[in-house]
């Protein structure tokens, strides 16, 4: 159950994240034009995230980089407050959701393969999974929401925050 509630949380926030991202840097006063030329930067980094956490789940607790890999997306979600209408800062923050996009299902397979055994890997990532597409399906729509409701984005990523930690824990 923990292993599916921190999936789902992080999927929330960092698919969110990645397939808002241009309206989120829009609304942050950055062009559209250069929104979705950083937007382009998610899909080298998620390629990256996904082969240096393979490589790392071979060498280290599995835990630990789950924990660091849950946590990250804080500091993206914090430069985007923080630095509105920075290119670097957004740059900056798009990498840090791609890797973490690129960690999460490889970090979910292998805590489930690795702490409840191949007999019951099927069902088990096979449920998770099905949460997970739920999450990435619904998140980006509570997002707009929000900002349909409050006219910013800044209520949504700072609620996303919260969903880092339980996550990470």
């Amino acid at each position: 159950f923990q292993l599916l509630i921190a999936g789902v949380c992080i999927a929330l926030v960092v698919v969110t994240m990645v397939t808002s991202v241009v309206p989120v840097l829009s609304a942050k006063g950055i062009d559209r034009t250069d929104a979705a030329t950083l937007a382009g930067l998610v899909g080298i980094t998620a390629i990256v995230g996904r082969l240096s956490v393979g490589a790392l789940l071979d060498r280290m607790d599995g835990r630990i980089i789950a924990g660091v890999c849950v946590s990250l997306p804080l500091l993206g979600l914090l430069i985007l407050l923080q630095m509105p209408g920075s290119i670097s800062g957004a740059a900056i923050a798009i990498l840090i959701f791609g890797l973490s996009l690129g960690a999460e299902l490889d970090i979910v397979a292998y805590l489930t393969s690795r702490y409840f055994g191949r007999e019951n890997f099927g069902f088990l990532f096979g449920t998770i999974g099905g949460f997970l597409g739920l999450a990435t399906g619904n998140g980006p729509v509570i997002l707009n929401a929000i900002y349909d409701a409050t006219g910013s984005y800044d209520p949504g990523l700072w609620a996303a925050m919260p969903l880092c930690v339980i996550s990470a824990l």
